[in-house]
């Protein structure tokens, strides 16, 4: 009796998730710490950011040169306009990273040197990032009517850097520069169309990564041993969720009635409103008695959740996995959320195999 007691107990124990430390930020000179913390900043393209951190991860770990690596503005228009056989997006917002990752096998990759030229006049004119760019043009062609007169560029213009808060006088420049070019008041992705003219096909790279897996469904238990495979080879995953969680983690939740489900998805099992949030999971490690997970978003180097323990680089270049002290941070890599929590809200993911 005894020893059948003991056997089932070494089994429950050998069965049980581990929260040995698998950190994929404590190397200096590792792959993801070339990788830079994106910022989509309003753009609503978090599924490209996420898709773009993992290929450069990859291309990182081969030795592939930054200038080479994937541009997650560029990977989003590719998702939503390029690779779309029937007709483009108006929008580069919402999606997934494993289809980005499809898009770019199928219509490959501009550069990131030359997506950075294509962009050029045009973000320096209004003073802006690769995103905040998107951002505006997505903003002007919303505010515009169905009918238009003499007046309507200037009262639209007005309109998005009122409501945007935008800097005007740069603003109108960069107004003025899409006016002499005939791109005022199209969509986004069509003005990003003519941007990239200047990266055809014969200039773009395969994108060559180990083929890409994806789940969707399961319990708590298979979602947690997927993420822990991931990291234990060495590997981020990119991951759904409610975006509501990461500032408001206890809440949990936030997604499922009934997160146990198979299909976590089925009707009626979503619980209240969630907004959905790619991101990526870059570590585990034990915090106290907690078993934690490392969370990289994509809202810029700077951001952090209050309240939360985070992990970032300090100004000597150090890395602490709970940093001490906003003031001593130089860049943030992420927020730690405890096990239970993040499983529970976790909707897909996105990983890509080994060679």
């Amino acid at each position: 009796m005894f020893v059948l007691v003991l056997a089932i107990l070494m089994t429950a124990a050998a069965g049980a998730a581990t929260c040995d430390t698998a950190d994929l930020n404590e190397s200096a000179t590792g792959p993801l710490r070339q990788v830079p913390i994106y910022d989509q900043d309003g753009t609503g393209t978090c599924y490209a950011q996420t898709a773009a951190t993992l290929i450069n991860f990859e291309y990182a770990k081969a030795g592939r040169k930054p200038r080479e690596w994937i541009n997650p503005i560029f990977a989003s228009w590719a998702n939503k306009y390029e690779d779309n056989s029937l007709y483009g997006a108006d929008s580069t917002r919402g999606g997934e990273a494993s289809d980005v990752i499809a898009s770019l096998r199928k219509v490959k990759n501009c550069p990131a040197y030359l997506v950075e030229g294509s962009l050029t006049d045009m973000k320096k004119a209004g003073h802006l990032t690769d995103a905040q760019l998107v951002s505006f043009l997505e903003h002007l062609y919303e505010n515009y009517p169905t009918v238009v007169h003499a007046d309507t560029f200037k009262s639209v213009l007005d309109r998005t850097i009122k409501d945007e808060k935008m800097n005007a006088c740069y603003t109108r420049t960069l107004a003025e520069d899409l006016k002499s070019r005939e791109l005022a008041g199209i969509a986004a992705t069509v003005v990003l169309k003519h941007l990239f003219e200047g990266c055809p096909v014969t200039q773009r790279d395969d994108v060559t990564v180990p083929p890409v897996s994806t789940l969707g469904t399961g319990p708590d238990s298979a979602v947690r041993k997927r993420v822990d495979e991931a990291l234990e080879r060495g590997a981020p995953i990119g991951i759904s969720i409610c975006s509501e969680m990461l500032a408001t983690p206890t809440l949990r939740p936030l997604r499922w009635e009934n997160p146990s489900l198979l299909n976590r998805g089925s009707n009626g099992n979503i619980k209240g409103k969630c907004g959905n949030h790619a991101v990526t999971i870059t570590a585990r490690r034990q915090l106290g008695n907690s078993c934690m997970y490392l969370v990289r978003n994509s809202w810029g180097a700077s951001w952090h959740a209050r309240g939360m323990s985070c992990a970032c680089i300090t100004w000597g270049d150090t890395y602490q996995e709970v940093c001490e002290s906003a003031l001593m941070a130089k860049e943030f890599l992420g927020c730690w959320y405890k096990a239970e929590d993040l499983m529970a809200n976790i909707q897909d993911t996105t990983v890509i195999q080994e060679k």
